[in-house]
């Protein structure tokens, strides 16, 4: 089994596994990072922490909106970094069958952001590969950025 944690951007439902999530939580004001990669919204302090708060809904080509105080954002981790990811909803986190979950090179080959599809009573869910979320030059970029906003490094902050 697997656990993962169900959201939704527009109708489309995806997930992240829940071994990766540290917590959900309401939208918060989200301050601009200059010179961040555009798939990056801005930064929030999660108790005493600088998180950037990465907007995936370009990555799935899906129109690019507004944060606003409906959305939730989850917190996971990356294999580099925490970000904060933008949902429109957020659902419990769910057990799925291993066996209903299939690659992505035998559903939808080419799909550099989905780890996985599982199948669910009704629906499909696109399980999101976090550690593909940057590629190598956008995580540099946002390495300077937050240097240059914070005057420290990433490692530090």
């Amino acid at each position: 089994m697997i656990q993962i944690l169900p959201f939704h951007l527009d109708l489309q439902q995806y997930g992240i596994r829940a071994d990766r999530v540290e917590r959900v939580f309401r939208a918060a004001e989200v301050t601009p990072l200059p010179q961040a990669p555009a798939i990056i919204r801005g930064v929030i302090n999660v108790h005493g922490d600088i998180v950037a708060v990465v907007d995936i809904r370009d990555r799935f080509n899906l129109p690019v909106r507004n944060i606003g105080i409906k959305d939730i954002f989850v917190r996971a981790h990356t294999a580099r970094r925490s970000v904060v990811i933008v949902a429109d909803s957020v659902e419990g986190v769910i057990q799925v069958d291993s066996d209903a979950v299939s690659s992505t090179e035998t559903t939808v080959p080419g799909a550099p952001y989905i780890q996985g599809v599982a199948r669910l009573p009704g629906d499909l869910l696109f399980i999101h590969d976090l550690d593909s979320l940057l590629s190598l030059d956008e995580e540099e970029e946002l390495d300077q950025s937050i240097q240059d906003f914070t005057g420290k490094t990433d490692a530090q902050s």
